[in-house]
């Protein structure tokens, strides 16, 4: 594109780089306008430049505004949202129902976070919050109860029991801690196929012990401080249930003969019962509690660099 120059001279002079005109009739420089899909920040008759990644440029003298999904951290530097659908993108990268905050990555007061996404709260999940503390006592509980089954019906003397016990408990550690592993890679943000998708998400369910499927949002005035250590200390929630449980059988052990009835154990049966609840704390129920706690504190760390170089 060209336009009409100044002074006598009647031959026409290009327009900068990727600009052109509105019409055949230009008679300045500033006539010479951005090619959509480019943008310049020095006014009109300047040189465009190609538009920014993660922006929508509609050319002239528009400036770059955030596409769908993205959000402007400056002029010329747009980040993408995830999930995607928290942002709106537009001139001021608008933010979705519920969404706030930086790369609009907060839960606004109301909602509470599932997973990458946030919810807005009902009466169903204001109650959810107690029921984690009532999961956590029947997890611990469980525990308990099968050192329990196990004491019941092994036979034998104290070593044989201890023995049986010790290989039961490192077939199961191991189970469970692969499944563990599995569900772990199964929240990576990678392009699964949806045959793969769906075969990882069962193995989530031994990532269970997460604060955030109870929307502690909901119920308590969320905070990043009050939220990260709730979600660390929820796991160890679950062994210090155990440890209510263990206290209580030996607790109604004790009772029990001090009123002279007959014990629904004897002394042998009751100290394997506590070593063997000791190697169920030590090698399953510390490494279940352990890959929950890393995960816990760890995806509260999720830094990304930023195109401007900060995080």
């Amino acid at each position: 594109a060209e336009y009409m120059g100044g002074g006598n001279s009647s031959a026409c002079d290009p327009c900068p780089e990727f600009t052109t005109t509105s019409n055949g009739n230009a008679s300045a420089v500033s006539a010479c306008l951005c090619f959509p899909g480019y943008y310049t920040l020095d006014g009109p008759g300047a040189r465009c430049a190609l538009c920014p990644a993660n922006a929508v440029c509609v050319g002239q003298l528009e400036r770059p505004v955030a596409a769908p999904g993205a959000y402007q951290v400056d002029a010329t530097t747009f980040v993408l949202c995830s999930p995607s659908s928290a942002c709106l993108g537009g001139n001021a990268s608008a933010c979705a129902r519920g969404y706030g905050g930086f790369q609009c990555a907060s839960c606004l007061s109301g909602f509470y976070r599932s997973g990458v996404y946030c919810r807005a709260c009902t009466d169903s999940t204001r109650g959810l919050f107690g029921l984690m503390f009532a999961l956590g006592a029947v997890v611990g509980g469980l525990f308990v109860a099968l050192a329990a089954v196990a004491n019941h019906g092994a036979g034998g003397g104290v070593k044989q029991r201890l023995r049986h016990s010790t290989w039961s408990v490192a077939s199961l550690t191991a189970i469970v801690t692969f499944c563990q592993m599995i569900g772990v890679v199964a929240e990576v943000p990678a392009s699964w196929p949806d045959s793969v998708s769906s075969l990882l998400a069962v193995f989530k369910v031994f990532n269970l012990i997460d604060v955030g499927i109870f929307a502690p949002a909901c119920s308590i005035e969320p905070n990043f401080f009050r939220t990260y250590l709730l979600s660390v200390c929820a796991p160890l929630y679950v062994l210090a249930c155990m440890g209510l449980w263990i206290a209580g059988v030996n607790a109604a052990h004790a009772l029990t003969q001090r009123l002279g009835r007959a014990a629904f154990w004897s002394s042998d049966q009751l100290r394997v019962f506590n070593r063997r609840t000791s190697v169920l704390s030590v090698f399953v129920a510390l490494p279940f509690v352990y890959i929950g706690i890393a995960r816990a504190a760890l995806r509260f760390f999720s830094c990304r660099l930023r195109a401007d170089g900060r995080w």
